[in-house]
């Protein structure tokens, strides 16, 4: 059995020709992966006469780098570090101090306003997408092997079995007594569809907050963007290319104030029996997702939805995406490749995205 993982979306945040390229790395992964050290204190340096400020935070098992500019820029990236960190103690599923492996175990805790707002946001993408995304289908994500990495293809009885306990609807929220409830004493949650898009969300609140100039995050690859680059330009963000190395691209999205994510089947799975195995599993069939898609990038305002977005739409298919978007124009866009290594992008990309590869403008 071959295994691979997608050693992050692991942003070197090289600017390539004026392009930030978010580069995939795959390794054969250990089972004892330890972290890279990673430098978590503040650097500066002068660009067009303003701070630029970074910080590199390893959370959410992903590294993650964020970039400020502007005076207050070093403020708001303490902050924004200080809030990860918090954000990471609350959702991790495996940290017996947190909120959601509490609320795994016990199937009932009193919830901090993050949890219970994460919760909300990720039930409407639910309702949104026909249950496409479903927090509940950890317990099947586990029996894959993807959280402790001993792989396995579960017998169809058993997945049937773990279907039953798969319901995003049976989480119930009540706010105000904050309490969260799991309704099925076999029920798991996992917030990793929603977490760094989230977490992105709340950076951008607190770099508003500071009256950042502009700045960019990337968490494990998920990228959001706040305002224009200190010329006024827009920030350039290259799409990966699944079937290339890492520094090609399959285009490249120019814009402000968006966070980019991507989905797709290459970025963590185990092969056996010469057939892939990915990790993004379709709650209809308990088994990893055949939509014919590959890649799935969606571009919002809303880090939550377009992290949530990315993966439900990856299972949705493309057809089902294309409905999806054409009933909610103003929430989000796409670019998204498929199996055939056809490329469509929405309508409202065509200024926005250049590419050296043909495309499909979708109206």
């Amino acid at each position: 059995m071959k295994v691979y993982f997608k050693r992050t979306l692991l942003v070197l945040v090289l600017l390539f020709a004026g392009i930030l390229i978010i580069c995939l790395y795959y390794n054969k992964i250990e089972s004892n992966r330890i972290p890279k050290k990673i430098n978590d204190s503040l650097k500066t340096e002068k660009v067009n006469n303003d701070d630029k400020q970074s910080i590199e935070v390893y959370a959410m098992d992903t590294y993650m780098t964020l970039y400020a500019y502007g005076s207050n820029a070093k403020a708001a990236l303490m902050e924004s570090k200080k809030k990860i960190l918090q954000l990471d103690s609350l959702f991790n599923t495996t940290n017996s101090e947190s909120e959601i492996y509490q609320l795994n175990c016990d199937k009932k805790i009193i919830a901090s306003k993050d949890v219970i707002e994460i919760l909300k946001e990720a039930k409407k993408i639910s309702d949104l997408t026909d249950g496409k995304l479903d927090l509940s289908v950890y317990p099947i994500v586990e029996e894959w092997g993807f959280i402790n990495k001993k792989f396995c293809i579960p017998t169809d009885n058993r997945l049937e079995e773990l279907k039953k306990n798969v319901s995003y609807k049976k989480i119930f929220i009540n706010e105000k007594t904050s309490e969260v409830r799991l309704d099925n004493k076999s029920m798991k949650i996992d917030l990793g569809a929603v977490a760094k898009g989230y977490t992105s969300k709340m950076i951008m609140k607190i770099f508003k907050k500071h009256h950042i100039k502009s700045g960019l995050v990337s968490l494990g690859g998920n990228v959001q963007i706040y305002g224009k680059k200190p010329d006024n330009s827009l920030f350039k963000i290259g799409i990966a290319n699944p079937e290339k190395k890492a520094t090609n691209y399959l285009g490249v999205y120019q814009g402000k104030d968006k966070a980019v994510i991507t989905s797709g089947s290459y970025e963590r799975y185990f092969e056996k029996n010469n057939k892939i195995y990915h990790h993004i599993i379709d709650p209809a069939t308990a088994k990893p997702a055949e939509s014919g898609i590959v890649s799935m990038t969606i571009i919002a305002d809303d880090g939550t939805l377009a992290d949530g977005l990315s993966t439900s739409c990856f299972i949705l298919g493309k057809d089902k995406t294309l409905q999806l978007w054409r009933n909610n124009k103003e929430k989000f866009d796409f670019i998204l490749q498929t199996a055939d290594k056809k490329i469509y992008i929405s309508k409202n990309l065509e200024s926005h995205f250049n590419s050296e590869n043909n495309y499909e403008i979708i109206e």
